[in-house]
C-alpha cells in the first residue's frame, strides 16, 4: 500500500549517505526559504494582489502523489540490512480522453467529468551499502477511468463562503504490478527434479533480490471531497475520503496470465482493500504580510488497507497503515514537503512478507493545485 491514494544502477560509496543527507538538508532549507521569502518582503497590499490562481495543468484529485524521501530505518533484503540512500515513488498521470478538472463555471449545477487516464508508477530504492546497486524496482502501469461530479453552492466572492463537492468513481480497467525479475520466487534448496524450491519443499523465504513477481488486477474506488469556507484571500478547508478494492486475476484473452498462483497467491492475496481520509487546510493570499510565510496547503492523511492473504506456516502481516502530514508551497507550484509513518505489510514488490515500521520524510509533488478549483474564476 502506498499513501495517497494508492495500494511502490550505479554503485554508491559507503560514505555517501551522510553527504547526501547534508546536501538534502541544505536543498530543503533553500526551498523553504524560496517559498517563504516573498511573503516576508512583500507589503500587505502587494501580497494580497499576488497569485490567486491554482496550479493550472490537469488536476489529478484522488490519484497518487509523487515522492522522493529518506528513512532512518534500514532496508532488509534477503536478510541483509543496509541504510536507505533514498526512495522515489513517481508516476505521471497522462489523460488519454477528457480534459483537466479545473475548468468549470461556479454555478448551482452539477458538472460531470469523464476521463481515461494512463499512469506508470514506479518505486525505486537505492541503499547506501558498499557496492549495492538499486534494489529491484516496482512497476505499475495502469489504465483507469474516472467519472466525477462537481457541484458548487454559491458564487465565490469576498463576502461569500461557498461550499463545493466532488464525488464519483475511479475504475481500474487494467493494472499491472511487477518487479521485472525472472529468478526463483522462493529461496532455499529445490526438491529433486525441480529448478526452484516451493513452500514445504525446501523453500525458506521469498527471494527478495531476484525473485520473479507479477500480478494483474482490476479495481474500483469510491471518491469524495467536501470543501467549505472558500473565498479569495482566505482559508479553505477540504475533507477527502476514498474507499476502494482490487481483485487480482488473469486476463486470458489478452495474454495477461501472470497473476500469482499457488503458495505465492496465498501469500499475496486475491482481494486487496483500502480506506483513506484526508484533511486539507489551504491558506491562500492573506491580507497580512506575515501570512506569505505560510502560503500553501497543509494536509493530514490517514490510510489503512489489507489483503485476504493467508498461508499456513508463514508468519506475515496482511494489513498496512499510513499517517502522513504535508505542506504544499503555493509558490513552488505543487512542490512540498512531508513526513509520515508507515506500518504493517511492506509495499515494495516482493518484500510483502516483511512488516516494518518506518518514518519517512522528504519532498512531495502534488498536482492537485494550490487552492480549491472554484477560485479560478476569482480575481481576474
Amino acid at each position: 500500500m502506498t499513501s495517497a491514494h494508492g495500494w511502490g544502477l550505479s554503485r554508491r560509496p559507503a560514505r555517501a549517505p551522510p553527504k547526501a543527507r547534508g546536501g538534502s538538508a541544505l536543498w530543503t532549507a533553500a526551498a523553504v526559504a524560496l517559498c517563504a521569502a516573498p511573503g516576508v518582503f512583500v507589503p500587505a497590499r502587494a501580497a494580497r494582489a499576488q497569485e490567486t490562481q491554482p496550479f493550472d495543468p490537469a488536476n489529478y484529485e484522488f490519484l497518487e502523489r509523487q515522492y522522493i524521501f529518506w528513512s532512518p530505518q534500514k532496508i532488509v533484503t534477503n536478510g541483509v540490512a543496509n541504510p536507505l540512500g533514498f526512495e522515489a515513488q513517481v508516476g505521471p498521470h497522462v489523460p488519454l480522453v477528457g480534459t483537466a478538472l479545473d475548468h468549470r463555471e461556479p454555478i448551482e449545477a452539477t458538472h460531470w467529468e469523464l476521463r481515461l487516464l494512463f499512469t506508470f508508477q514506479s518505486n525505486l530504492r537505492l541503499t547506501a551499502g558498499d557496492s549495492t546497486p538499486v534494489l529491484t524496482p516496482s512497476y505499475r502501469p495502469q489504465f483507469r477511468l474516472q467519472l466525477l461530479g462537481n457541484r458548487v453552492h454559491g458564487a465565490p466572492t469576498p463576502n461569500n463562503h461557498p461550499t463545493s463537492y466532488r464525488w464519483g468513481l475511479t475504475a481500474d480497467l487494467w493494472s499491472h504490478h511487477s518487479n521485472g525479475q525472472d529468478g526463483c520466487t522462493f529461496r532455499g534448496t529445490p526438491p529433486a527434479g525441480r529448478d526452484c524450491p516451493e513452500i514445504g519443499g525446501g523453500a525458506t523465504a521469498l527471494n527478495e533480490r531476484t525473485g520473479s513477481f507479477s500480478t494483474d488486477y482490476t479495481g474500483l474506488t469510491l471518491d469524495g471531497r467536501y470543501s467549505w469556507g472558500t473565498r479569495p484571500h482566505s482559508r479553505a478547508l477540504s475533507l477527502i475520503g476514498m474507499l476502494g478494492g482490487q481483485f487480482h486475476h488473469n486476463f486470458p484473452g489478452a495474454g495477461l496470465d501472470d497473476t500469482p498462483t499457488g503458495d505465492l497467491r496465498r501469500l499475496w492475496g486475491r482481494w486487496h482493500g483500502l480506506a483513506e481520509v484526508e484533511l486539507n487546510w489551504n491558506i491562500a493570499n492573506q491580507e497580512e504580510a506575515w501570512a506569505g510565510v505560510l502560503y500553501g496547503r497543509y494536509r493530514l492523511e490517514l490510510a489503512s488497507g489489507g489483503a485476504d492473504a493467508r498461508l499456513p506456516g508463514v508468519t506475515a502481516r496482511h494489513d498496512a497503515h499510513v499517517a502522513e502530514v504535508g505542506w504544499i508551497c503555493t509558490r513552488l507550484h505543487g512542490l512540498g514537503f512531508f513526513a509520515r509513518v508507515v506500518a504493517g505489510r511492506e509495499y515494495y514488490n516482493i518484500e510483502f512478507t516483511q512488516s516494518p515500521t518506518r518514518l519517512q520524510f522528504g519532498v512531495v509533488i502534488d498536482s492537485n493545485g494550490n487552492v480549491p478549483p472554484i477560485l479560478t474564476k476569482v480575481g481576474r
